[in-house]
């Protein structure tokens, strides 16, 4: 796939700018899960948590729901996506669209049994052959094999049951083999991909741990497809799954955290990507660790990536070095603890530049790399060093984004742009590490909410898009291999 398409799809999710019909999800008296809720992210959302909290059993009650119209345990908030005048009734929209549930592990098998049938031979020879053109792209990207032709025949089951099974030719090389000779992951990669790929606009899909059988690399390339698939059809994709692969290259907004206490389970919107990985269980390290100086860094960084560079989500990670001279969340990732007293945040920045010139020269696994506020690129320098983008501070950086477009960033916050010209006015003259707080706080807004909307416009801006992708190529360079 290409890296302009990934880009446009993940950045379409990092923004929540994608489109797709599921909204809200209402759980009521199930006898697995009670009572719960949960808002549903636009394009794909990802179900985290531990085996036997009530990941499957979710997404078998919304599938009884969408798929047959059972009221009794689920309600849904639908979005209209055609723009139907009056409204579409809530029947019509989950009629329109198509909701499909596929449990992947019942459904190879399902298929190997049938495969197994003695008289799959005559089966197959009165089915007509499909050629899966576009199924194959993507299955050559998934698994990373040079396969000349896939095939596709819907094939009358010997079980006594209605209705067809799907039975796969793969062709590579010199060989042409169906789902008895494939291995696992080619078969659970045929089935999903031939079910993303013919997915119709504004479908819903729900999908029990699709990455079941595939390696680590195919998982990430596999969400690769989804995503892009959703982004482009307007598809509303549920996937419950246990793969660090999918927690990394989404965004926080787009991942649920199921957990269950002694009394109910709770679905909650993961706030980082560390609560969900959490919820796996693991806790994997990144390929490229980039030290920064405070939390406005991190978030600095961490959308310069979402923006120019999701491709890079999950592979590099922020971590700060705290007020009290403490290289965090970085340093426990390498195994390593530092108590440095650092009293100034000049001295902080001498602290981080000595600390990574000394990480940088140790064989860790995960490569080190020093990122900078931008009024620092005078004072340090080095290969093992990059900048954020501007001259200035970052909270200076944000107040510039929010005098440069303020109509826009009142459009997002929700607010009149005279509230909004009115708090900026005030914060001139403040100290700059201020003028964020006390901006939020006269339109009567959190400062994290702020600060995410001044940091998208910035890092948007003309005339720092040279210097984010100056700090992309830096931090892509690190990396022992492209993905």
């Amino acid at each position: 796939m290409k890296a302009t398409e990934l880009d446009f799809t993940y950045r379409a999710l990092h923004e929540s700018t994608a489109v797709s019909a599921l909204r809200h999800v209402y759980v009521g008296d199930h006898p697995h899960l009670g009572y719960l809720e949960t808002s549903i992210a636009p394009g794909v959302t990802v179900l985290c948590g531990a085996s036997g909290v009530g990941k499957s059993q979710f997404l078998k009650a919304l599938a009884a729901h969408l798929v047959d119209g059972d009221h009794s345990v689920v309600t849904t908030d639908l979005c209209d996506l055609y723009g139907v005048t009056p409204p579409a009734s809530h029947d019509v929209m989950r009629r329109r669209a198509k909701c499909q549930y596929v449990d992947l592990a019942r459904e190879c098998f399902d298929i190997l049994q049938q495969a197994a049938s003695s008289d799959l031979s005559d089966r197959l020879e009165s089915a007509e052959p499909l050629t899966l053109a576009e199924e194959i792209l993507r299955l050559r990207y998934v698994l990373g094999r040079d396969y000349s032709k896939a095939e596709l025949r819907e094939v009358s089951r010997d079980d006594g049951r209605s209705g067809t099974w799907r039975h796969f030719t793969l062709h590579y090389g010199e060989r042409s083999y169906g789902p008895a000779e494939m291995s696992l992951g080619e078969l659970a990669a045929c089935v999903i991909l031939t079910l993303v790929q013919r997915a119709s606009e504004g479908q819903i899909l729900l999908l029990d741990e699709p990455e079941n059988f595939l390696s680590p690399r195919a998982r990430a390339h596999l969400l690769d497809v989804i995503a892009t698939r959703a982004v482009k059809r307007k598809l509303s994709v549920v996937i419950a799954s246990h793969s660090a692969e999918f927690v990394a290259r989404l965004p926080a907004s787009s991942l649920r955290v199921m957990e269950r206490s002694v009394a109910e389970i709770h679905v909650a919107a993961a706030e980082y990507h560390s609560a969900a990985v959490r919820a796996l269980g693991l806790d994997p390290l990144p390929r490229v660790l980039a030290l920064v100086e405070d939390d406005l860094a991190v978030h600095l960084l961490e959308t310069i990536i979402a923006v120019h560079a999701p491709r890079l989500i999950g592979q590099v990670r922020a971590a700060k070095v705290g007020g009290d001279g403490k290289v965090d969340l970085g340093v426990k990732a390498l195994g390593q603890e530092l108590n440095v007293a650092v009293e100034s945040r000049e001295s902080r920045r001498a602290f981080l530049e000595r600390g990574v010139r000394t990480l940088a020269k140790h064989e860790l696994g995960v490569r080190v790399i020093g990122v900078l506020d931008g009024d620092a690129r005078q004072q340090f320098g080095g290969d093992h060093l990059a900048y954020l983008p501007g001259d200035h501070a970052p909270e200076a950086l944000l107040l510039q984004a929010l005098r440069a477009r303020p109509g826009l960033a009142a459009e997002r916050l929700g607010v009149s742009r005279y509230a909004l010209d009115v708090a900026i006015a005030g914060a001139e003259g403040l100290d700059h590490h201020h003028q964020p707080e006390y901006i939020a706080r006269t339109i009567n807004y959190d400062t994290d909410t702020l600060t995410a909307v001044a940091v998208r416009i910035a890092v948007d801006m003309p005339e720092h898009k040279a210097s984010a992708d100056e700090l992309v190529a830096k931090l892509t360079a690190l990396l022992p291999s492209h993905p």
